[in-house]
């Protein structure tokens, strides 16, 4: 399997389980994150929900990575009008992985960790590539 097969096997083994990830990732991740509470502190579970679902699309789909694609267009708009920065993408996405892996934590392998660090390496490339030039 490569790494994106693992990243989305890992992610189904979440989905058996039935467990909404996304009160522990924002948990993670304001913990991880200091600035990022003031800027979405004030989000509902609802709006958290949704944003939780478009990032674990660009984890598993490439397509979305490209010029022109969703990635560049979200990254572009929170830079620039919504205060946000570059670094906080890669709170988000840890917080993401820490997660999944302690929600599977009785099946989560070395494999896992390598797949899910080369998944966030390439999502944050592609961030870099689409970020405002200041």
């Amino acid at each position: 399997m490569n790494e994106l097969e693992v990243v989305v096997n890992t992610l189904e083994q979440v989905a058996e389980r039935d467990v909404d990830l996304t009160p522990l990732i924002y948990d993670e991740f304001f913990e991880s994150c200091r600035d990022a509470f003031p800027l979405m502190g004030h989000s509902d579970q609802y709006m958290r929900g949704r944003m939780v679902a478009q990032i674990f699309e660009v984890i598993m789909d490439d397509s979305l990575h490209g010029d022109g694609g969703y990635l560049g267009w979200e990254v572009n708009a929170h830079l620039k009008d919504y205060g946000v920065k570059e670094e906080m993408y890669n709170a988000f996405l840890a917080s993401i992985k820490h997660a999944v892996k302690v929600t599977i934590d009785d099946l989560w392998q070395k494999e896992h960790d390598m797949a899910w660090d080369t998944r966030i390496e390439q999502i944050l490339t592609a961030i870099k590539r689409h970020a405002p030039t200041h």
